[in-house]
């Protein structure tokens, strides 16, 4: 059987060579647009990474309230004020970074809870000054030193001074108490640990003594993961239409160009009948050679989408800012192409099957003259089917 199959490839190698380059191609245009449909969500999930150092809790509740609520944990509490930066992202849309306004006591104890490294000259900056991490001023191309302005849909343009840059797993902006509370939009918040809980166990007791109250919101890790859950519905929902418009475009083109072989296979289906008493011999030899092409094609299309994602990663989205990783879903999509050529084959191969009688009888009839012929012209040995002239 493997020399039949290697006969049939190296007889069609234009074709089959022609139709792994093809999936190739999609399944890496799948991969990349999968790549970039992920870069918006895990970016708005790393400036959200504070989910899992601390629990926020804002609105009309005291410092005091919160210890009398867990009086037997280790709870350390920072209050501050905080503000929002638009982070830009892909398409136009943007993300939030938080800035918050401490006092240099409060900032020194965050900075050494976040294991922060401050390069700056002082802990809290100066009036209109703030301290940003690298990551925001990649995204809006600032440098230490830079003048620039930020403004919301609902609030005035204000104006600030980059005076660091804050090294930190968890991404965030300080800057002094006045120049957060004299923004037009700001909150005032509470920051709260623990050395003794899980943020999970903080988050639960906190719920429970607060949640009724209108006026308290508690965020904390399972406010994130909600959010982060509604980030990456977009995700789900356009990825699997690139995949289902990448299926349908190659096996269109595929059956298409099977179809030019509709005689051959009726011919081969005739031969599989003659010799098998059953059609279903031929469809193996062109069956298991798709199949072939297209995991080929599917593996090589991913690497190549692969080497696409980093160079995109390297030469462009990380000067902007933006987060990125590469997607096993994405990885899967692509994949799924290599059923595209093996589809497309049995297609044509069931409609070869519906070829009328008259044809069908008159292509066997034909073959037994030929092999009659051959085989009073060059008689066979014993056991061994006379040779019909037809190329398997």
């Amino acid at each position: 059987m493997k020399h039949t199959i290697g006969a049939y490839i190296t007889r069609r190698g234009g074709k089959v060579l022609l139709t792994a380059v093809f999936t190739g191609f999609a399944a890496a245009v799948v991969f990349v647009f999968g790549f970039l449909f992920a870069a918006n969500p895990t970016t708005q999930q790393f400036l959200d990474a504070r989910s899992q150092k601390w629990v926020e809790v804002a609105g009309r509740i005291s410092a005091q309230q919160i210890g009398e609520t867990v009086l037997e944990a280790d709870v350390e509490i920072i209050p501050a004020t905080v503000s929002y930066l638009a982070h830009p992202l892909l398409g136009g849309r943007s993300a939030l970074l938080p800035v918050y306004g401490l006092d240099e006591k409060h900032a020194q104890s965050l900075l050494q809870y976040t294991g922060s490294t401050l390069r700056a000259e002082r802990v809290v900056p100066g009036v209109e000054g703030v301290y940003l991490p690298a990551v925001y001023l990649d995204a809006v191309g600032i440098s230490v030193g830079s003048e620039f302005t930020s403004s919301g849909a609902y609030q005035q343009p204000s104006r600030f001074t980059v005076e660091g840059i804050i090294e930190s797993e968890i991404p965030f902006g300080l800057a002094a108490p006045d120049t957060i509370a004299n923004l037009p939009i700001q909150e005032q918040v509470l920051i709260v640990y623990s050395s003794s809980l899980t943020l999970e166990e903080l988050e639960a007791s906190l719920l429970a003594a607060f949640q009724e109250d209108d006026n308290v919101r508690i965020l904390g890790p399972s406010h994130y993961a909600q959010l982060n859950q509604e980030r990456w519905r977009e995700y789900r929902l356009l990825l699997p239409l690139v995949l289902v418009a990448g299926l349908v475009a190659l096996a269109v083109g595929f059956r298409l160009s099977a179809l030019e072989q509709r005689t051959q296979i009726a011919t081969e289906q005739a031969l599989a009948q003659l010799y098998f008493h059953s059609r279903w011999p031929s469809l193996l030899r062109p069956l298991v050679v798709a199949a072939i092409s297209g995991v080929s094609g599917g593996l090589g299309g991913l690497l190549v989408g692969g080497g696409a994602a980093l160079g995109l990663e390297g030469l462009w989205l990380s000067s902007q800012g933006i987060v990125s990783t590469l997607p096993w879903s994405a990885a899967l999509a692509g994949l799924c192409l290599a059923v595209a050529p093996a589809a497309a084959v049995l297609s044509v191969w069931m409609q070869a099957t519906k070829i009328d009688l008259f044809t069908f009888l008159g292509q066997v009839q034909q073959i037994k003259k030929a092999g009659t012929a051959a085989k009073s012209t060059h008689p066979s040995s014993p056991g061994v089917p006379p040779a019909t002239g037809l190329r398997l």
